[in-house]
């Protein structure tokens, strides 16, 4: 009960909590993209609305293109989260990952936090262009993305759980001054 109260004084506050753990695929992130653009209603958001869309859409698909198979352990598909608080927007999303790629990932996440709005859209296009896809189907645009919409750099943490690795990223976004009159609600 005290984890409850707790967990409940602390999200009271907060306009929009959602939060989902278990199994990740494609129809669920449609259903995620519905949520985001129907049931979410956002007055005077503009322009942060589609970034915030935007960025849950591809927190989510992260984990869906990324995640090992647990097919048979669902307590370690993957967490993904969006709390909103007065102008702040912060989306959680943590799943594991085979060790042999956290140098990859982390060294993409220290790159994309270390450049410019100008140098990320270059990096973008540069991305874009070579159109060099790994074995998932990404070319790193994501994170790139997500970087460059946030306006703000990405937080990440790897956690050794042994033969694995627990990746979690937070990407958070602020509601703009000439949308200052957001107001987010669940319908």
């Amino acid at each position: 009960m005290l984890i409850t109260e707790t967990l409940a004084r602390f999200l009271s506050s907060h306009k929009l909590s959602l939060w989902y753990a278990g199994q990740f695929d494609d129809s669920i992130t449609l259903e995620l993209i519905e949520l985001a653009e129907f049931d979410v209603k956002a007055e005077g958001l503009g322009k942060s609305k589609k970034k915030v869309s935007f960025l849950m859409a591809e927190s989510f698909q992260n984990i869906v293109r990324h995640k090992l198979d647990y097919s048979n352990e669902p307590t370690r598909e993957g967490v993904f989260g969006i709390l909103s608080k007065d102008k702040a927007v912060s989306i959680f999303s943590a799943n594991i990952i085979e060790d042999e790629h956290v140098k990859e990932i982390k060294d993409r996440l220290e790159n994309v936090n270390q450049l410019s709005p100008e140098e990320l859209k270059q990096y973008y296009r540069k991305a874009l262009s070579e159109g060099k896809f790994s074995e998932k189907g990404g070319a790193g645009l994501g994170l790139i993305g997500m970087a460059r919409k946030s306006g703000r750099p990405l937080q990440y943490d790897f956690k050794d759980l042994d033969d694995v690795n627990l990746f979690s990223l937070q990407i958070d976004h602020q509601v703009k001054s000439d949308d200052d009159s957001c107001q987010v609600s669940t319908s």
